[in-house]
């Protein structure tokens, strides 16, 4: 896959019709999808493909193979749990068109459990080139979610499913080998684990759901075809551990994702007439189930059962064969010297050892020989026990070889598919790497063109150097012409706008003045009918004796209107003092106003309003 990268990452240039027929026919195969045709042109290196329209049905060989290397395959995570699979596709293939400009087609698209409220995609590309230009799929938006993508590893999906097979893990040794320690299969016809024998008895909880009153025409087959339907995509995970307690059972599965999945789809299934009610693991259920979860790590309850009656049939069948003269032997022990065709009969022991009795086998011993010849048979029965023991336990130990031969026949086969699936993908390796050094050839054939065409190039190149050299220099030249140009405007253009700046001044102090004026003329009115008014007072003074109070009424009004005429000279005195100053003001501003004039004169540059210059020479109004 790096290889494959570093291909695409190779820059491709111009080169020449010829050359380029050559290596399209080089590279052109009669069965390759992926074939990638460069644009001629060197701004535009876009790698474009064949339509859909256009595409070749894919051979079931080529399928196949593809299947096997998982090539183009993606792996895009963080989706939405409502995952519409046609929306989904249709939505990345129109992203990559418009991201690459590239039309890409995906093969197949199948969704893994969800896990947390998140679910994984498994996008397969038509060729591995596809996939990576998919990888621009990482950190789009997608139904308000961001997806992250990576290019899908066999290898570590390998590693993954090997590393179920250590203890203490989701599944036990017995689910891979295909046999249980004891000896028999651990699984059922349809790929249920008996699950009798476990590496590991601390129970997960996150793993487990609870099933209370199980219908009795529902087994532990059924339960498994109805969750195999849910997960034909991953059939190891079908497997579960089942147990079952008068009317409850209880289901522990490989991890908590298909515990998840399989407590939505059992709860309320419907079954004939039976209905499931599973509920999640709670730590009660332990007392239901306490049994199958003591300290012992080798045997459960079954198997403790199952060797306690086993062992007393052989106990019964061993007492029968000595105990009661129908011997499973296969010749019964007869004495020589009763009837030939007669067996003896041997009775049973208060200890449960059976002994010949002395009457009947030799009447001639004494006690003491009896005795001893008893306890001779005593030990030689006990010692046949012990042999039955061992020889039980010796089986024991052959069955366990043989569970540690198939698992080094699994182990070896497993290696085997590696070693070959590496040798596939050294084969792939050295075709790419083969690929690699034609079109490292061919792109030392095009820096070699291009460098006699740059040799070619080179006095064009100077002469081109030269020309750049005197436009630069025209270029300044023009430059500081420009602003002297500039600087010379702004010289003219400043005592017009001294001038314009005076007139305007000028006109607004021409303005103050009128009003001035025209304030002083009012005034001036006023005191005359205040002095006409008072000499009117003054004569009705002498001929108004009779009237004083009329009289003292005037001469109040007198004083008050003598005042007024007071204010009313102040405020002309200010008047007239003001007028005198904006008379000098104006005064000097002609001054000015000439020195201006007569130098703009002198230059010949001077400019001014006809009407401005008309004004000044009036004389100040009074």
């Amino acid at each position: 896959m790096e290889l494959e990268s570093k291909a695409l990452s190779i820059p491709r240039g111009k080169t020449g019709p010829r050359r380029r027929r050559q290596r399209d026919e080089r590279r052109r195969e009669p069965d390759d999808m992926s074939s990638v045709s460069t644009s001629s042109s060197a701004n535009n290196g876009r790698q474009k493909r064949r339509s859909r329209s256009s595409a070749a049905v894919v051979t079931p060989q080529r399928k196949r193979r593809r299947r096997n290397e998982d090539e183009g395959t993606l792996v895009v995570y963080n989706l939405h749990p409502e995952f519409n699979n046609a929306h989904f596709v249709a939505h990345i293939e129109r992203r990559i068109s418009e991201m690459r400009d590239v039309e890409v087609e995906v093969a197949s698209c199948r969704a893994l459990p969800a896990v947390d409220g998140k679910v994984t995609a498994l996008v397969t590309f038509q060729d591995s080139e596809e996939a990576l230009l998919a990888l621009c799929l990482s950190g789009i938006k997608y139904k308000g979610r961001t997806l992250y993508a990576r290019i899908y590893d066999p290898d570590k999906k390998r590693n993954e499913t090997m590393g179920l097979l250590k203890k203490k893990q989701e599944l036990c040794m017995a689910f891979f080998v295909g046999a249980c320690p004891r000896g028999r299969s651990c699984i059922h016809a349809h790929g249920v684990l008996d699950l009798k024998y476990y590496n590991d008895t601390v129970l997960d909880e996150s793993r487990c759901v609870y099933i209370n009153e199980v219908p009795k025409d529902i087994g532990v087959t059924t339960l498994h075809k109805i969750i195999l339907d849910q997960f034909k995509h991953e059939p190891f995970l079908t497997h579960f551990k089942y147990r079952r307690n008068s009317g409850d059972a209880m289901i522990e599965f490989a991890n908590p994702v298909v515990a998840s999945t399989a407590f939505t789809v059992l709860d309320g299934y419907q079954f004939h007439s039976s209905t499931l009610a599973v509920h999640p693991w709670k730590p009660e259920y332990h007392t239901v189930f306490a049994a199958y979860f003591s300290n012992d790590d080798t045997e459960d309850e079954d198997i403790k059962n199952e060797e306690k009656s086993r062992r007393s049939d052989a106990s019964s069948r061993f007492q029968r064969s000595n105990g009661d003269g129908n011997s499973a032997t296969k010749s019964p022990r007869r004495d020589r010297k009763t009837d030939p065709g007669k067996a003896v009969k041997c009775d049973a022991a208060p200890n449960g050892i059976s002994v010949v009795p002395q009457s009947k086998a030799n009447p001639k011993l004494t006690q003491e020989e009896k005795q001893k010849q008893d306890q001779i048979i005593f030990d030689l029965k006990a010692t046949m026990i012990s042999l039955r023991e061992e020889l039980l336990q010796a089986k024991t130990d052959a069955v366990t070889a043989k569970e540690k031969a198939n698992d080094m026949t699994w182990k070896n086969k497993e290696l085997t598919q590696d070693h070959t699936y590496n040798l596939q993908k050294i084969e792939t390796l050295e075709k790419d790497n083969t690929d690699l050094n034609k079109l490292l050839d061919e792109v030392k054939e095009d820096v070699r063109y291009y460098r006699e065409k740059l040799e070619s190039k080179r006095s064009d190149t100077q002469d081109h150097r030269r020309m750049e050299e005197t436009i630069d220099r025209l270029r300044r030249e023009n430059d500081a012409f420009r602003r002297q140009s500039l600087e010379s405007k702004h010289e003219q253009e400043q005592p017009r706008r001294r001038i314009q700046e005076l007139e305007r001044r000028l006109g607004a102090a021409t303005d103050r003045n009128d009003v001035y004026l025209k304030d002083l003329k009012n005034l001036r009115e006023k005191v005359q009918q205040l002095e006409t008014t008072n000499r009117r007072l003054e004569q009705q003074d002498s001929i108004a004796d009779s009237l004083e109070l009329k009289l003292e009424e005037a001469v109040s009004r007198n004083k008050k209107l003598a005042e007024d005429l007071t204010k009313a000279n102040e405020k002309v005195d200010r008047l007239e003092y003001e007028n005198h100053h904006l008379r000098n003001e104006q005064a000097a501003m002609q001054e000015e106003l000439k020195k201006v004039r007569a130098s703009s004169q002198a230059t010949g540059r001077g400019t001014g309003s006809a009407h401005a210059r008309s004004k000044m020479k009036q004389e100040p109004t009074n």
